[in-house]
């Protein structure tokens, strides 16, 4: 008979599978089976990557040596090893070689897979305040086979050309494969910020530039309001005070500035007093007390006392109502005990219950038109012969109290 000297013959049995995809601990598996009737194979079998275009050799992966009965299969064989020459995204070809006839046993395509990680839900803004402004997120690792390791920025952003203002701050995470990180907090200043104007924060992947979320940001303004009804708590004119409270309704952002009484009639008439005052985001002020003098204040006139926010234009609701009074004594009784003659031609004579202090004389529409310093007498005259004729009121301030008298002026 003719007798032929069989050759080992093994093959793999169904497909060779990927079990890490990672190339720092790339591994592939295999079940082989001898097909020989007679010989047992007894070799090695070597794993390695190619250019999948090419064919060409880039690095051995692992070997490992069989030993396999005529008809008989192995157990899954693992073949591992480092895979460094890699780029993010391409594709290669893992093969495996009979080492001694150098057969083609089996071959996979295998891409180089890129960390991935996602922000769970949306991004939260935790403080608004452009001193300490803050966002958070979660975020969790969606690549099947390779960990995250890498930097995530937060950054501002122009909302409408999405050109990038100022970074927020940035972050080292190191989620492990189909993990989540705890939730990461971004904090910075954004001094650049315009009160009113809206931004876009927007979190980044350093490594592939990979925008993760996005939020848009409205820079905020404190927001002054009075809380309740101002107080009028001395309606002396000479010593005139109001009280208020106000709240900061905003959210994030801490007022630090001046609060002003303001004294209208149809137009602004004088600024009482100021009071620097801070008053945290959602929060109330105390009781803030604003006094000062207002002799310009015609007796028996209304007028309307506003609140303004640093000196601004912007007038604050609501006013309280201020009545000059027009007398003012101790416990009810009168400073001042005559004036005369009433009309005037030209000398009027005052006569009080205490030292005359002083005496103004104001026109009907307010306007202050003579002044007079007292000589610390009881009985004064003073010269109205230059006034043009009309009604004046005549302010009298004596040790005890004040008085205004309407006179008329032939």
């Amino acid at each position: 008979l003719d007798y032929t000297v069989e050759q080992p013959e093994i093959a793999v049995v169904g497909e060779m599978e990927l079990i890490d995809g990672d190339p720092a601990s790339l591994t592939v598996t295999a079940v082989f089976e001898s097909k020989a009737k007679w010989v047992m194979y007894a070799g090695t079998v070597k794993a390695s990557v190619h250019d999948a275009v090419s064919g060409e050799l880039i690095t051995e992966l692992g070997s490992q040596n069989l030993q396999i009965n005529p008809g008989e299969q192995t157990e899954a064989t693992a073949f591992d090893g480092v895979f460094v020459d890699y780029v993010y995204g391409c594709t290669y070809q893992i093969r495996l070689y009979d080492d001694v006839s150098q057969t083609l046993l089996a071959s996979l395509d295998y891409t180089v897979e890129q960390p991935e990680i996602a922000v769970v839900g949306e991004m939260e803004l935790t403080d608004g305040d452009p001193a300490s402004l803050t966002v958070t997120a979660v975020f969790e690792n969606r690549a099947v086979w390779i960990d995250y390791a890498g930097t995530v920025s937060a950054s501002i952003h122009n909302a409408s050309n999405g050109e990038r203002i100022a970074l927020l701050a940035s972050r080292e995470l190191a989620i492990p494969v189909g993990g989540q990180s705890e939730i990461t907090t971004f904090a910075g200043t954004f001094a650049e910020g315009a009160p009113g104007s809206t931004y876009l924060i927007c979190l980044y992947d350093d490594e592939s530039g990979t925008m993760l979320a996005s939020l848009d940001y409205t820079v905020e303004q404190p927001d002054v309001a009075i809380s309740g009804v101002p107080q009028i708590t001395d309606d002396d004119p000479d010593k005139l005070t109001v009280t208020a409270v106000f709240e900061n309704k905003a959210e994030w952002v801490d007022f630090e500035g001046s609060i002003s009484a303001e004294i209208f009639d149809d137009e602004h008439v004088k600024s009482l007093d100021s009071q620097s005052v801070v008053i945290a985001a959602g929060e109330q002020s105390g009781t803030i007390t604003f006094s000062g003098s207002f002799p310009e204040g015609v007796p028996g006139k209304d007028y309307r006392i506003y609140f303004s926010i640093n000196g601004g234009i912007t007038l604050m609701l609501p006013y309280v109502e201020y009545t000059v009074p027009e007398t003012v004594g101790i416990n009810g009784a009168s400073a001042v005990w005559g004036v005369y003659p009433n009309p005037v031609d030209q000398m009027l004579n005052i006569a009080a219950a205490a030292a005359i202090e002083r005496i103004m004389v104001y026109g009907i529409s307010g306007t202050r038109v003579a002044a007079y310093d007292g000589d610390g007498s009881t009985a004064m005259q003073i010269d109205m012969g230059g006034l043009t004729a009309g009604t004046y009121f005549v302010r009298i301030i004596t040790a005890t109290g004040i008085e205004t008298v309407k006179v008329i002026k032939n």
